[in-house]
């Protein structure tokens, strides 16, 4: 009879064993999966923000053609003013030209990729052979 014990004592610790092992699986998969899904939703917001960085750098170079096709026509006709839309596959622009007092020209630019836009502003003080521009800016408004 003694055998039968000690063939119930190894069973039973088997058992037990093979429960810890069990148990330590399935932690070790938990963690794992855990590691994996924050690394997915890590990975999707970057892509977010490699998209808007991206969709912003496309707006900024069609505000900078808008602002470029404008001084052309500025240059061409010093009274040029109005507003004009620009639209490429990317993406739409439009720029506002306006003639100020004492020959001073605003041209306002705004453009659109996406969720991205991108605004400038420039000033010219004097219109002769070469346009003088007093400033070329990015804004977040027009005033």
């Amino acid at each position: 009879m003694p055998k039968l014990f000690m063939v119930r004592l190894i069973s039973k610790n088997n058992s037990a064993a093979g429960m810890v092992s069990l148990v330590s699986v399935l932690l070790i998969s938990v963690v794992g999966l855990a590691v994996a899904v924050s690394l997915l939703v890590f990975s999707a917001g970057q892509s977010q923000n490699d998209l808007l960085a991206y969709q912003l750098a496309q707006a900024r170079a069609i505000n900078d053609a808008c602002l470029e096709q404008a001084l052309v026509n500025i240059k061409n006709n010093p009274a040029f003013s109005g507003s004009y839309n620009l639209i490429l596959d990317s993406g739409a622009g439009d720029y506002q030209v306006e003639q100020l007092a004492g020959g001073k020209i605003t041209i306002k630019a705004s453009a659109y990729v996406g969720s991205a836009v991108s605004r400038q502003q420039v000033l010219i003080d004097q219109l002769s052979s070469q346009i003088n521009i007093v400033s070329w800016q990015p804004v977040a408004d027009f005033n």
